[in-house]
Parts: structure tokens; sequence; C-alpha cells
């Protein structure tokens, strides 16, 4: 094995440095694999930054809902049962149910629009899986997440008044992250 003296290792660390300084990719894939995480936590799990429960459905205000509000077709029925243009619900709760999802779990998601935004992906409406989330690079040591749509911030706004802490980092997942880019750091010098 071919064994560097000290001045081309540190020419070789000097060309490293700068590369990472253009191109900071092991920043970039723990960036990424968080954003990942939260995504994940917020819109699959149903989970809080104290990845605890968001919290519980309504169910005990009834509501009118228009087809161009939800993911699927309503039931089309009123409060007496019988066809209306828009459908009656017992509550939130029901809502969801009858839209197919699971009433147990607060999941922030109806059409994916909020979802779309906070992974900087485009998700179709009736899509269930989760997004591989595009984390936005602003220069190669600064990556974010981001709401683009004020719609999405005044969501978000409202979400966590009502619900507490939901789209800030966990523990678990600022500790992954510096995990990944320990990780990806040694990997990538030691090419």
């Amino acid at each position: 094995m071919a064994q560097l003296t000290l001045e081309q290792h540190f020419e070789k660390m000097r060309r490293q440095a700068q590369e990472l300084k253009r191109n900071n990719i092991p920043l970039e894939i723990a960036a990424r694999t968080t954003h990942a995480l939260i995504t994940n936590r917020i819109f699959h799990e149903g989970k809080n930054s104290a990845d605890s429960r968001i919290g519980n459905y309504n169910t005990s205000t009834e509501l009118w809902v228009s087809d161009e509000n939800l993911r699927r077709a309503g039931n089309h029925r009123g409060k007496t049962g019988k066809p209306t243009t828009t459908s009656y619900y017992k509550s939130y709760k029901a809502l969801k149910q009858q839209q197919g999802f699971n009433a147990n779990v607060v999941n922030l998601r109806m059409k994916n629009e909020l979802q779309s935004d906070f992974a900087n992906a485009k998700i179709a409406e009736g899509n269930d899986s989760p997004p591989k989330p595009n984390t936005i690079k602003v220069n190669p040591n600064l990556f974010i997440i981001s709401l683009r749509k004020q719609i999405n911030v005044d969501k978000k706004e409202g979400l966590e008044k009502k619900y507490g802490k939901i789209f800030s980092h966990t523990k678990a997942e600022r500790k992954e992250f510096h995990r990944v880019a320990k990780k990806e750091l040694i990997k990538w010098l030691s090419r």
C-alpha cells in the first residue's frame, strides 16, 4: 500500500476542505434524512415535537363539507339521511373515517396540501405513502425546511396553537441528524 508524504496528505486535506465548502454532501445527507423523519412523524405517525400523539379529533361538533375540500367524494347525505350536494358529518372524526383515514391518529392530511408544501415535494391527493422530502438547499452549509404557501403557514400556526409544537425537531431527530452527519463526514473523508 502506497504511503502519502506529509505534503501529499496536507494537499489532500486542503482539496477535501475546498470541496466540502463547495458541496457539503455529508450535511445534505443528514438534512434530507432528518427531513424525511420529521415528515413521517407528523403526517403519517401523527406525533408532535414531544414525540407523543398530536391530539384527538373533535367528536362533538357537527360539520357540512363540500367535495372540493375532500380527498374522496363525500357521502352526500344530510342530517336526516336525505341526499344533498354537501355532506353532513357528526364530527371531524367521522369525516376522517369516511375519507379512509385512521381516525385514532391526527395526521394533518386531507388533500396532502400541507404535507406537499412541508416536504417540498408534490404528493397526489389520494396518495397515502410517505413522500421523499426535498430539503431546500440555501448554500452548501445551509439546508432548510420551509412552508412556501401562506395558507400553509396559517394552517401550521393554527395547528400549533390548538395542539402545541408539532413542526419543531424532536430530541431524537436532532440526535439522528448529528449521528448521520458524523458518519457521512467520516465516510466522505476516508475516500
